[in-house]
């Protein structure tokens, strides 16, 4: 009987470590692609400060060191010096998600290179905030501006907030009488489940939730939020002055903000970034009212490298956009002075054309679309509704049924409110909200007024189909 035998090989295991070399070490130094400017933005952006640091005030920095590896990744992410554990574990995560790093070089080879990062934390102390009722309590004069003077208290807005500092109840307005305050108005508080698709090209809808506080015009009166089901955040929006939206983010999967836009009074600014975190474009948007029409601005846009490819409106534009379905398409084109020029050329997903367009100077001269197998030919990309008649008779029609309230008309109230709503494909017209308010019953009477403008718009088109368009009509109220 033959036997088998069996040999047992043992083979050494070698793990090469390549080295991580020092700053001072290498012939280039590791660097943010983009620049410092954009890493710092890219924190600014990020930055989600513990509520309990921003209650106290805080002002110093959190050291973190890391290693910056060969294809331009951040790895072994930990405090060189802290400040506290709760701003700590916050500069690790924002500091974690950037990857947008041009590798050291060291006799022409990529390298691993140590590095420290400094995290800025500063914030003034939260005056705002009554620890006793866990709210942000605000103060007004008698025409609703925002005060700190106590001889000037006619109205106070009382906020009820989580642990994070986001609304967790309905917003109570009270108006002052004597020494007692009297409750005036509620901005009611809601936490909805709905399905949502985050900022990101390809990405499926998720479960979500959206948390805010609203009037019953809905005018919002909280930071409102959009939190995928098991926490994370994915979208964020704050309000100014009269509940008007300053501020707007959408976040991916991972955390990170893919998108943001600041509103100005007459500018929306918007940036993107890729999904390493590289800063991929910047364009502002100047509204005109009237006509209720956009001039868009082209400013910078990167690879998500970082080589820049528009500098200053002049170069080349490449990058994602979605229609108003929320189809994502990759869209590039010359850029002069900030406008388009030239041919654009707009792509799918799967790399199918999309559209092409020929503009002069910003101004389209032709242009043709496929979608749903249909060629539609144009020479208007974009067109807002109209109201039937024009501008003038829109203005025409709110002024013969615009009451000015009697209560704004005894507080001598004059400004501006901002009604919101959508056209749809048919011309017919929903979702009302108030953008920006004015109080004292200004907002009821303008909200009135918009309503019975329903029926008389003719839809918008986007690339020569009617589409859903969002709008907004502004409505002066002038006390004499």
């Amino acid at each position: 009987m033959k036997k088998l035998l069996f040999y047992l090989v043992l083979l050494p295991t070698i793990t090469f470590a390549q080295q991580v070399y020092q700053i001072h070490e290498v012939q280039q130094k590791a660097a943010p692609s983009g620049g410092d400017a954009y890493l710092e933005q890219f924190i600014n952006a990020n930055m989600q400060v513990p509520f309990e640091s921003t209650v106290k005030g805080v002002n110093g920095r959190v050291y973190l060191k890391g290693i910056i590896e060969p294809n331009g990744h951040i790895s072994h992410v930990e405090v060189a010096r802290g400040l506290n554990p709760l701003c700590d574990q916050e500069a690790v995560r924002v500091i974690s998600m950037y990857n947008a790093w041009k590798p050291a070089e060291q006799n022409g080879l990529k390298v691993r290179q140590a590095i420290i990062v400094p995290v800025t934390f500063k914030t003034g102390p939260l005056n705002t905030y009554d620890s006793t009722q866990t709210a942000l309590i605000g103060y007004f004069d008698s025409k609703n501006a925002p005060t700190t003077d106590p001889k000037k208290y006619e109205y106070r807005s009382i906020t009820p907030v989580d642990a994070r500092g986001y609304v967790k109840g309905d917003v109570i307005y009270e108006e002052r009488s004597g020494k007692k305050w009297n409750k005036v108005g509620t901005a009611t508080f809601f936490r909805e489940r709905f399905w949502y698709k985050p900022a990101l090209a390809g990405s499926d809808s998720v479960q979500a939730i959206r948390i805010g506080a609203r009037d019953e015009n809905g005018a919002s009166h909280a930071t409102e939020l959009v939190q995928h089901s098991n926490g994370q955040l994915l979208a964020y929006t704050e309000f100014g002055a009269f509940s008007r939206a300053t501020l707007e983010k959408t976040y991916d999967l991972q955390g990170m903000v893919r998108s943001a836009k600041i509103s100005g009074d007459s500018v929306n600014s918007y940036i993107r970034w890729f999904a390493n975190g590289q800063i991929a474009s910047i364009w502002d948007e100047t509204t005109r009212t009237p006509p209720n029409v956009e001039l868009i601005t082209l400013i910078n846009s990167w690879d998500s490298t970082g080589n820049q490819q528009l500098r200053e409106g002049q170069g080349y534009w490449k990058s994602f956009n979605i229609t108003p379905q929320g189809k994502w398409f990759l869209e590039q084109g010359a850029v002069s002075r900030g406008l388009k020029q030239g041919k654009w050329i707009g792509k799918w997903a799967d790399s199918t054309v999309y559209y092409e367009e020929v503009y002069e100077s910003g101004i389209l001269k032709n242009g043709f679309a496929i979608e749903d197998g249909q060629r539609v030919e144009y020479e208007t990309a974009k067109s807002n509704p109209q109201f039937k008649g024009g501008v003038k008779e829109m203005y025409k029609f709110l002024g013969m049924n615009i009451k000015f309230p009697s209560l704004a008309s005894r507080a001598r109230v004059s400004g501006q409110v901002r009604i919101s709503f959508t056209v749809c494909e048919d011309g017919s017209v929903c979702d009302y909200k108030v953008e920006q308010g004015l109080g004292f019953g200004t907002e009821d009477e303008a909200m009135r007024a918009v309503k019975m403008m329903s029926g008389h718009w003719e839809p918008g088109t986007m690339r020569g189909k009617p589409v859903r368009v969002r709008c907004q009509v502004p409505i002066n109220f002038q006390s004499i």
